[in-house]
């Protein structure tokens, strides 16, 4: 590729490819410059030998060098040029890869804001699972009713609720720790159980339902 076809558009370059054909020809033009300089010196050192009296500095002489200038000045023309028109095809270019990027971007937030969605549901599902597990080993009470919300957005804290809700459902009426309450409250109970006294409660509570069998009957 040189830059040639990138000014005519036959081959479609990057900012990268642009760019490296700025710094080439950047290069050539300060050769020109140099050329130039030494060329014009030479010109007037021969002007210079002429007007002392040198013979041997003919016209032609002059007209050669002088000619030589000129080609050098055309040629930095030109380079110079070239190279303005290639900083503007860098900016076009990355203009186009900006817009380009930013397009694909704006998909990509779009893909990460779904997958973000994705995951935000199951952290306020498993979320709701483990609430109502913890409720179940720690809590007397199996109602969401003024539970905290722990989420930032407010509707996923009102899922969270109403998840924690369906997942209690599920469990039941009452909690591992109230059973586990109620087991160690009979436990204790049966530990400092007095015989004669729980007997004398057995017969009494038989006497009881057999009174009040009789006076269904009746």
């Amino acid at each position: 590729m040189n830059f040639i076809d990138i000014l005519t558009g036959k081959k479609k370059a990057t900012s990268k490819e642009i760019g490296a054909q700025i710094v080439e020809l950047e290069g050539r033009i300060t050769d020109y410059e140099n050329q130039k300089s030494e060329a014009r010196t030479e010109a007037k050192r021969l002007r210079q030998r002429r007007l002392g009296g040198d013979k041997n500095i003919k016209d032609a002489d002059l007209r050669e060098v002088d000619r030589t200038v000129e080609e050098i000045q055309l040629d930095l023309e030109a380079g110079t040029e070239a190279l303005q028109a290639l900083k503007g095809k860098l900016k076009e270019a990355i203009k186009a890869e900006t817009e380009k990027r930013l397009t694909e971007i704006e998909g990509m937030e779009e893909t990460f804001k779904a997958e973000g969605r994705t995951i935000m549901n199951k952290i306020v599902e498993l979320s709701a699972q483990v609430k109502a597990l913890q409720m179940q080993l720690y809590s007397g009470s199996l109602s969401a009713d003024g539970l905290t919300i722990s989420f930032m957005d407010r509707e996923d804290g009102k899922a969270f609720y109403e998840a924690v809700k369906t997942e209690l459902e599920k469990a039941g009426t009452q909690t591992l720790f109230v059973k586990q309450q109620s087991l160690r409250s009979e436990e204790r109970r049966l530990r400092t159980l007095k015989i004669e006294e729980e007997a004398a409660l057995i017969v009494e509570g038989i006497k009881a339902e057999k009174t009040k069998a009789e006076e269904k009957v009746s």
